[in-house]
């Protein structure tokens, strides 16, 4: 990784980390914002997606994978920002649904990961796990005691995660592989 990457990519953690700071700080008049960053970011990984299908990836094995990929992130990011009337209901099944996803992703990383005999499966276990039980909060507290900014503080732990990973991997050492 060059020192420019390095540089953006801690920038960019630091910016995750304000924006969670504010999120946390502000919980009920952030649901409109994180409906419109996650419609965002959908939305522009489905271009970005559909844009290296049509002009590298159409001719590749495995290409149609992008497209279907930059498909469905497109629909679902415009379908996302077109939510912004009811924020507090469609964000508690939106955060509650990339939990679990990411949730139940992790527990089959761990289940491979243990017939491949690492060590490292029972973390990924418990780490998928939590995940499924953030879910079941964000969902009962959303809906049964009628508290959205509880999914808005689960996005705002995922912000927090996603940017300590990011500036992690900046100071993580990376090895250069020449092929001659």
């Amino acid at each position: 990784m060059t020192r420019t990457k390095r540089l953006i990519n801690i920038l960019q953690g630091l910016v995750m980390i304000v924006l969670a700071g504010y999120l946390v700080l502000f919980p009920t008049e952030s649901l409109p914002l994180v409906l419109g960053l996650i419609g965002l970011g959908m939305t522009l990984n489905g271009i970005r997606s559909l844009t290296y299908y049509f002009s590298m990836a159409k001719h590749m094995v495995g290409g149609k994978t992008l497209l279907y990929r930059g498909i469905i992130f497109l629909d679902v990011g415009i379908l996302t920002s077109s939510l912004a009337d009811a924020p507090s209901r469609s964000l508690i099944i939106y955060i509650a649904a990339v939990c679990i996803f990411t949730g139940l992703v992790a527990i089959l990383r761990a289940r491979e990961e243990k017939t491949g005999g690492s060590r490292r499966w029972k973390w990924r276990l418990i780490y998928g796990l939590i995940y499924i039980l953030i879910a079941a909060a964000v969902l009962y507290c959303g809906f049964a005691w009628d508290l959205p900014e509880i999914a808005v503080d689960a996005y705002a732990l995922g912000l927090i995660w996603s940017a300590t990973g990011r500036i992690a991997s900046a100071f993580r050492r990376t090895a250069i592989v020449y092929i001659q």
